[in-house]
């Protein structure tokens, strides 16, 4: 681990932890907020790998290709090339803060980005431009009774990490009356409001995966598969929030929200694979409950 990232990490602990433990020496409630976030994946980059070990690019000539023995490029090593991803289906993040005053608070996050992956087995794996295929003439033309080789990356869904935020004092807007569901006594809430400055890092990421092995027919045939790396992401965020909040002997409050994000990728244990980009700018809406 470098001492950069270290630093990072502890320095953000810290100063959270700090700024919450000052909040419950105020003798505030302490709250829960509940969070759900959708990133627009429209937005989210295609992730381009580089660099990839000679280890996954020496798949051997089939077993029922036997005949190509004396073809350079069906038995010579896979070359390395750039492999682009498809942009995501889902990117989303459910964060579960304790906020033990209102101005901050912190908790864990799992992450969930769903990029479209052919799996072993599946039709029609070649035409995936997530993978670097060759044939016996070293081009990447779909022949008949030959099988292409190919090694493509796979990175998993799913991410663990932790949260925080510091936020502007709530802006009661106006008054707005509502009807109490068990006494249907009237009460007055309030339209709320108020801006938010958050951050984020991984402490599990995706792991990246990269599977070699041959497409015969339109069906894969995996060789190996090795584990070569995680990406890590790292974020900061501004939001503006907006929502309804209770009367005072009603702590329940819901906003809805609008995020501009900015992600840090970097891939850590992955030797000499290297992953482009390492920021990009998205959009994010979001849904927050706040409790006792």
């Amino acid at each position: 681990m470098r001492i950069s990232t270290f630093i990072f990490r502890g320095g953000g602990i810290v100063v959270l932890a700090l700024l919450c433990l000052t909040a419950v020496q105020a003798k505030e409630k302490t709250h829960f907020e509940f969070n759900m976030s959708y990133l627009v994946p429209s937005q989210a980059p295609a992730i381009t790998l580089r660099n990839f070990p000679l280890s996954i690019r020496e798949v051997p000539l089939h077993d029922d290709d036997g005949y190509l023995s004396g073809c350079p490029d069906a038995v010579s090593p896979l070359p390395d090339t750039a492999i682009m991803y498809r942009r995501p289906t889902q990117y989303f993040w459910v964060r579960v803060f304790w906020t033990p005053w209102q101005f901050c608070g912190i908790g864990p996050q799992y992450t969930y980005m769903s990029y479209f992956q052919n799996g072993n087995g599946e039709p029609g794996g070649s035409d995936s431009p997530e993978r670097y295929q060759q044939n016996q003439y070293g081009t990447d033309s779909r022949g008949y009774g030959t099988s292409l080789r190919y090694y493509e990356p796979r990175i998993a869904g799913s991410s663990l990490g932790l949260a925080g935020f510091v936020a502007s004092p709530w802006l009661h807007i106006f008054r707005i009356p509502y009807t109490e569901a068990v006494s249907d006594r009237r009460k007055r809430g309030w339209l709320v409001s108020r801006l938010k400055l958050g951050g984020s890092y991984d402490l599990v990421g995706a792991a990246v995966h990269v599977e070699s092995g041959y497409d015969r027919w339109g069906y894969d045939q995996t060789w190996k598969e090795l584990e070569l790396g995680r990406v890590n992401k790292r974020n900061l965020s501004l939001t503006w929030e907006v929502g309804f909040s209770g009367a005072d002997d009603d702590p329940l409050t819901i906003v809805g929200q609008v995020m501009y994000v900015r992600t840090f990728y970097r891939l850590e244990g992955a030797h000499s694979l290297q992953i482009s980009p390492v920021k990009d700018d998205l959009i994010a809406f979001g849904l927050s409950v706040y409790a006792l």
